[in-house]
């Protein structure tokens, strides 16, 4: 098991003090990060005539990490948390949330040379995203573009997957020289809003009877998304989650599991249900029938 990034990593505050023994580095080309930096000088190499540098980074290095990832079929999985970048690296890990990938391409970005691009510590950080009401957004999503991550939203009305897109509660990039870098999508924002296409206004933690079953429902509003195209408007309404294992509970995610796999995603969060007409009222009923 090698244990170069993960080094790093733990050591980022005193890099210059840091020592990567024989042993490891010449085990390093067999890491994801030892790949990546090999790609990137071998593309510099035929550039430097014209001014380059010796590394290529920005853009292509996100499109690397998201490629070779997915080669090694890393498994993007929202409910798997932590933001251990060096166990990516090292290809000691193969599922995780987005904060693990975001994490990843920070460490290349900071590490340094030949592990990777030494770029200054205070240019390199995290940038989480909730929604610029910190209620959430709804996000253009392809399961084949996100390692096989399924859709999570459920149509009110039809009982089948709303496609094209994903309810995210939060999303973490990675920020560097004033763009934010999401190697979990391949896409570059030159705002953290960018991400969204959906906006949602409000959330709020509701109660209800679900099948005799006292529920506790996360409920996401969009607010009145009147004056946008038509595909989105036919995103308004309420989304709702239901937050406590019980006999619905169950039922919905086998039916967001079995949706899912019908289209070769797999479904690794828990799904919602929407849209229902806004605004939200305590009499209606916020569940669908699941045979």
């Amino acid at each position: 098991m090698v244990k170069i990034y993960r080094t790093i990593q733990q050591n980022r505050q005193n890099l210059g003090a840091l020592t990567i023994g024989y042993d490891r580095r010449a085990r390093w080309p067999g890491t994801l990060g030892g790949a990546i930096m090999e790609r990137s000088y071998g593309k510099a190499a035929d550039r430097r005539s014209r001014g380059s540098g010796y590394y290529v980074y920005d853009r292509e290095v996100v499109a690397w990490l998201h490629a070779f990832l997915k080669a090694n079929r890393w498994e993007w999985s929202p409910q798997v948390e932590g933001a251990d970048g060096g166990a990516v690296l090292d290809l000691q890990r193969t599922a995780g949330e987005c904060s693990y990938v975001s994490a990843a391409l920070e460490l290349l970005f900071y590490a340094p040379a030949p592990y990777g691009f030494q770029l200054a510590q205070g240019s390199v950080e995290l940038a989480p995203y909730g929604g610029r009401n910190g209620a959430g957004f709804i996000a253009n999503h392809d399961p084949a573009g996100a390692f096989g991550l399924g859709y999570n939203i459920i149509d009110a009305g039809t009982q089948k997957l709303v496609p094209g897109f994903f309810l995210w509660g939060n999303h973490m990039v990675t920020k560097w020289a004033g763009d934010f870098y999401d190697a979990n999508y391949n896409r570059t924002y030159r705002r953290l809003s960018d991400m969204a296409r959906v906006e949602m206004a409000s959330i709020d933690i509701k109660s209800q009877t679900i099948d005799g079953e006292d529920c506790t429902l996360f409920v996401n509003d969009t607010g009145s998304l009147s004056s946008r195209s038509s595909q989105v408007r036919a995103l308004e309404g309420i989304y709702v989650k239901v937050a406590n294992d019980g006999p619905y509970f169950r039922k919905l995610v086998a039916l967001g599991k079995r949706l899912n796999g019908a289209i070769g995603a797999e479904q690794r969060s828990v799904p919602f249900v929407g849209p229902f007409p806004r605004p939200y009222r305590e009499d209606a009923d916020y569940s669908i029938k699941i045979d």
